[in-house]
């Protein structure tokens, strides 16, 4: 039986873990950190996260869906808090498509669980110091300091951002590596579950307060609580470095969070405990060296979170990547060459999609003429649903392939072009004729060429 080693036993490590174990090899993962299962009921629930179809899918493939879906909660759209107090609600998609908001600590637990109990080995607090990409040879150190070595089959890296494994293949020559920090940080602000007024920000979406440079979103968890994630700029006005005490987080708050004061206790506290974190989008290539070692999930490929695909992308990674195992397997080097082949372009339409969406929740959707484009898009979708469906939708709630994805939108924007430029178009749309004017008013851009089939 071929033996294999995964570093990492985060949310893409033990998925991975799971899938090439029911594939019948051995497999051996190597973390880090502690066991996350260890302090998650002593801790305040943890960065959230959204899973959508895409991600879903990856998991339904290896028994996992339906448990994660009962350890999530559903949000059917998000919920826009504008400066004035009204609050606007935007549908994900149909009334029966929703993302999950799920805590990454349990949805890491689950994996966790799920990994065990088809006999992954895990092994926990050993870190990885090194890869000899002649031999294969992974340096491990547990925390006692004690330091050795084994040589797998083959090793996959899913250490992360930061990985040890893809730090090693930068200094082989024709390595190509670029990483992007976001001018912004995050950090995660908690609502109890128990506090008044809290049934002012109904719990069936994202909430969302875009403040042009900046902006707050809350997620909602099983036990009640929302999570918050303060998006702010690191520097500038205002910024991390601007929020220097509690009488200018409050001044900030007041001005543009004013619903949220009396919901956060102690926020002062909560913020200045903690860093901010960081985000970056990472791209390198190649993701293997020979049939030696693989890159995988965000050690290859990071990407921003604002379009919530991080750990979907992860998922659907595993997924693919599977596929081609057993297509190719025990040919190693040729599993990881046509991963590489496959994924890598997708990767990188959904990191710029990525980029484009975070400007546009901060700014974009305050913007009438923006809102007016998202309507159009949903009364096309609702009248022609074989034929239009929106950008949002076919990443979030179908598995179709981003630059299929991209295309279809490319050709549906020449139809919405054309409709914002008609007068009294909002008004135009309430009427009972609008289904048959429509029709008419797109019938010479044909968008019913493209197939949505996926849908």
């Amino acid at each position: 039986m071929e033996s294999l080693i995964i570093i990492g036993a985060g949310l893409v490590g033990t998925a991975l873990s799971i899938y090439l174990k029911k594939r019948g090899y051995r497999v051996t993962v190597y973390e880090r950190s502690e066991d996350v299962r260890a302090t998650l009921k002593s801790t305040r629930p943890s960065v959230n996260l959204t899973l959508c179809e895409r991600g879903l899918c990856g998991l339904d493939r290896i028994g996992l869906r339906q448990i994660v879906e009962r350890a999530s909660v559903p949000a059917y759209g998000r919920f826009i808090h504008h400066w004035d107090g009204e609050m606007v609600y935007q549908p994900y998609g149909r009334e029966d498509q929703a993302l999950y908001s799920i805590s990454r600590n349990e949805l890491n637990s689950v994996l966790l669980n799920a990994a065990e109990e088809n006999g992954v080995r895990i092994v926990f607090s050993t870190r990885c110091l090194d890869i000899d990409l002649g031999t294969g040879e992974v340096r491990l150190e547990d925390a006692s300091g004690h330091s050795w070595g084994e040589t797998p089959t083959c090793a996959f890296a899913a250490d992360g951002c930061f990985s040890t494994v893809r730090s090693r293949l930068q200094r082989k020559e024709r390595f190509d590596y670029s990483q992007h920090y976001s001018t912004q940080g995050y950090c995660e602000l908690h609502i109890p579950a128990d506090v008044p007024g809290l049934s002012a920000l109904p719990r069936n979406g994202l909430h969302l307060w875009p403040r042009l440079g900046h902006m707050l979103i809350t997620f909602p968890n099983r036990d009640g609580s929302l999570t918050c994630s303060l998006h702010l700029p690191f520097e500038g006005q205002p910024s991390y470095r601007s929020l220097s005490g509690e009488s200018e987080l409050l001044e900030l708050f007041n001005a543009d969070f004013s619903n949220l004061v009396p919901l956060i206790p102690n926020l002062s506290t909560q913020f200045f405990e903690q860093r901010p974190n960081t985000m970056l989008t990472i791209r390198c290539s190649p993701w293997s060296f020979e049939d030696k070692v693989l890159l995988i999930g965000d050690s290859a490929h990071a990407i921003l979170p604002s379009y919530g695909q991080g750990a979907n992308v992860g998922f659907e990674d595993c997924a693919i990547l599977d596929e081609i195992v057993g297509r190719y397997a025990p040919d190693w080097k040729r599993v990881f060459t046509a991963f590489e082949q496959a994924r890598k372009p997708e990767i990188e339409i959904v990191a710029d999609l990525c980029y484009e969406h975070f400007v546009e929740l901060q700014k974009s959707t305050l913007d009438a003429t923006f809102q007016l484009r998202r309507r159009l898009e949903r009364r096309l979708h609702e009248l022609f649903p074989s034929r239009f469906a929106t950008l949002y939708s076919m990443i979030t709630f179908t598995s179709m392939p981003f630059s299929e994805a991209m295309k279809i939108d490319r050709e549906q924007q020449k139809v919405i072009d054309k409709l914002v430029r008609y007068p009294n178009i909002a008004d135009r749309l309430e009427q009972k004729d609008s289904q048959l004017w429509l029709e008419k008013m797109i019938h010479d851009s044909r968008p019913s060429q493209l197939s949505l089939s996926r849908l």
